[in-house]
């Protein structure tokens, strides 16, 4: 979702608020979103704007990345599949996203998807 990253500066969020919500009155049930899509405001676009129909979707984040928990810099390495990382950034995104729903996967391996859930 290029709303808050990636195709040119971060769009007006009432308006993105709304086009999502619209989609939805659409037809449209999956929305793939992640962490570091301007390092965790989209994710917080998407959970604001889906509150309200967050029974009726289907929501899809990314993480594993390593950025600074306040979200200003990479560290390295860029990569971090560690369990306890994976705990902390899935509950982190969780509180995002504004839902409990949780299913963690990763191809690091079964052990962090075994421990995520």
């Amino acid at each position: 979702m290029g709303m808050s990253f990636g195709f040119g500066p971060a769009k007006d969020k009432q308006e993105m608020m709304s086009l999502i919500r619209s989609a939805v009155e659409r037809g449209v049930t999956f929305f793939d979103t992640a962490e570091v899509y301007g390092r965790f405001t989209n994710e917080e676009l998407v959970g604001e704007a889906l509150a309200p129909l967050r029974e009726h979707v289907v929501i899809a984040t990314k993480f594993g990345f390593n950025i600074d928990p306040d979200g200003t810099q990479h560290q390295q390495p860029p990569l971090n599949s560690r369990p306890d990382h994976i705990k902390e950034v899935a509950e982190a995104s969780l509180v995002r996203l504004k839902t409990n729903y949780k299913i963690c996967s990763t191809r690091a391996s079964e052990l962090v998807l075994r421990e995520c859930l």
